[in-house]
Formats: C-alpha cells, sequence, structure tokens
C-alpha cells in the first residue's frame, strides 16, 4: 500500500496547493512505474489532473495500456472526469 501526502509542511504549516499537487503526481508517476498494473495509481493521477483541467491528459490515465480491459472503478473515473469538464451526457 502506498500512502500519498498531499499537504503539511513548510515554515507556516502549509505547503501551496500548486506544490501539493505536483508532489502529489510525482507519486502517484512513482506508484505507475513501480506497478503499472495498480489501478489506484492510475485513479489518484487522473483525479489530480482533472483537478488542474487537464482532462484529456487524465482520460488518458483511465484507459492505461497495462490494465485491459479497464476495471470497473477506472470507467467510473472516467465517467468522473467527462463531469468535470461539463459533459454530463458523455458520464452518463
Amino acid at each position: 500500500m502506498v500512502s500519498v501526502v498531499l499537504a503539511g509542511g513548510g515554515t507556516a504549516g502549509h505547503t501551496s496547493p500548486l506544490i501539493a499537487t505536483a508532489e502529489a503526481l510525482k507519486a502517484a508517476d512513482r506508484v505507475i512505474e513501480l506497478n503499472p498494473h495498480n489501478e489506484e495509481g492510475w485513479i489518484l493521477k487522473a483525479r489530480l489532473l482533472a483537478g488542474q483541467n487537464r482532462f484529456e491528459e487524465a482520460l488518458a490515465c483511465c484507459q492505461p495500456q497495462a490494465i485491459r480491459p479497464p476495471t470497473p472503478a477506472l470507467r467510473v473515473r472516467e465517467a468522473w472526469v467527462e463531469a468535470q469538464r461539463g459533459r454530463l451526457t458523455v458520464a452518463i
């Protein structure tokens, strides 16, 4: 199991959300590098990318080559990404 810390530290006890997101993306990439079949890593990366409005990259994370066919959890995350970008009919 891999835990990802999204915030904390820094001189004032806080980390910039952009820094935390960049660090979380690095952590997700590391999880995927260590085990490309780990759906949790792909799901985390998709969520983080969608949070930055990087929807095409997020959708690509929902269809990783290492996991065929995509798991139900990846399909749900794909629908969530589509909803986040405002494409509700595609998400449904």
